[in-house]
């Protein structure tokens, strides 16, 4: 499948969820989307991936300038296949979408992630739900969403944000006019965090 993507240009999306392929399948596809320039949606969700296969697609897309919506759920990246897909942030600018839920990326990959995006020109979505994101990751995406411009869609479902968090966060919307969409649905915000937001 890998081959035929870097002689295809028609086709527009690709639905490879759930095919257990490992690091071995993410490196032939990242390979092909180095020279593939037609697809713009892949989603690769609960592919066991790992932080391998993270390298091997940070590599790719700090290349590749046509692929617009990446869906890396549940593919247990760990937070260091969030920093070095981070880096890939900081170089890539035809991304819209970013969504990598359920990988155990904790508060440090959280940090990097927020450091990207908040420099990221391109990205409008990004969902990082169910990542075991607390209060200093809150605090990192609170100050990116201070500077960011683009950005109008945050996920950060079912996480361990709590009050401090909330706080931060409420902070940052009271400067931030761009974002449309913040879920926080399944933290540990309480009521005091509820009042603050």
């Amino acid at each position: 499948l890998g081959s035929a993507l870097t002689e295809n240009y028609s086709l527009q999306e690709l639905e490879l969820g759930m095919q257990n392929f490992g690091p071995k399948g993410f490196k032939a596809l990242s390979e092909s989307l180095k020279r593939n320039t037609g697809l713009r949606k892949l989603n690769l969700w609960d592919n066991a991936g790992g932080e391998e296969g993270a390298k091997y697609f940070a590599d790719s897309l700090s290349v590749n300038a046509h692929l617009a919506y990446i869906e890396l759920g549940d593919n247990s990246i760990g937070p260091q296949g969030a920093i070095v897909l981070a880096d890939m942030l900081t170089k890539n600018k035809a991304l819209s979408e970013f969504r990598a839920w359920s990988n155990n990326i904790g508060d440090s990959g959280a940090v990097a992630l927020a450091r990207a995006v908040q420099t990221n020109p391109s990205l409008k979505v990004l969902a990082v739900g169910n990542n075991h994101i607390g209060d200093s990751g809150a605090v990192a995406l609170a100050n990116m969403l201070k500077h960011n411009a683009v950005l109008v869609k945050l996920e950060l479902n079912s996480g361990e944000i709590g009050p401090l968090g909330a706080k931060v966060l409420a902070a940052a919307l009271e400067e931030n006019v761009t974002l449309e969409t913040l879920s926080l649905r399944f933290n540990k915000l309480g009521g005091e965090g509820i009042k603050l937001l």
